[in-house]
């Protein structure tokens, strides 16, 4: 008994990491060259990177970055914005793609940009349930290699309030892990790491699934 268990947990484990597809995994990358002065009035050109997580999705015949509001908006900080570029570093390969916005919706932090055909994931057609199982490829700290493929896991916690209108899960996250896709048991995307609490980093924020669904119905696909 005890040997047909233990070979029934490799084959859900084996089912569960088959469905992981590499090239559909991204660092982002923005590098924003803003003009600032100090207090002599000594001015110039400086730039700022930032990085985050992003997922190829596809939705009907067109590929997307999927990925947080905030890794792709300009945070100003009352700075002269000179000029923006975002790069997607793809997972299994040293393909840099420069990519551009499609569309963000800084509210519920949530942030499409164009993509190349290639391996990509589709979103789930139901909503997760409290205590299941999900999973997230990230780079957190901005720790990447192509050859990487760092899984995080955790439980979907369900919804946080009925104002805040925000989910959690208990994936762990640091910075660089924003705008990783919160995957089901299917590999399917069923949420957007978006925010962490500072005292435990396992009460992860993310929008909720409604809430991206009616985001992605809006995209204004190219003809």
């Amino acid at each position: 008994m005890k040997k047909f268990i233990y070979s029934l947990t490799l084959l859900l484990a084996s089912c569960y990491h088959d469905s992981l597809k590499q090239r559909s995994n991204s660092m982002i990358l923005r590098k924003d060259i803003f003009f600032s002065c100090d207090i002599n009035s000594n001015c110039g050109a400086f730039d700022k990177k930032i990085s985050g997580t992003a997922t190829r999705i596809k939705i009907d015949e067109n590929y997307y970055w999927l990925t947080a509001g905030h890794v792709c908006y300009k945070k100003s900080d009352n700075l002269i914005i000179l000029n923006t570029e975002i790069f997607a570093i793809v997972s299994g390969s040293n393909d840099i793609e420069i990519i551009n916005i499609v569309k963000i919706d800084e509210k519920k932090d949530l942030c499409i940009l164009n993509a190349k055909k290639d391996d990509a994931r589709e979103f789930s057609k139901e909503g997760p349930s409290p205590s299941d199982p999900v999973f997230a490829v990230a780079y957190p700290s901005g720790i990447f290699s192509k050859d990487m493929m760092p899984i995080y896991d955790g439980r979907w916690s369900g919804k946080l309030d009925d104002e805040d209108e925000r989910c959690l899960v208990t994936i762990p996250v640091s910075g660089g892990s924003s705008g990783a896709s919160i995957l089901n048991k299917k590999g399917e995307v069923v949420g957007v790491i978006s925010s962490v609490s500072t005292d435990f980093n396992h009460i992860t924020i993310t929008p909720c699934y409604e809430d991206i669904i009616v985001f992605l119905s809006n995209v204004n696909l190219p003809k």
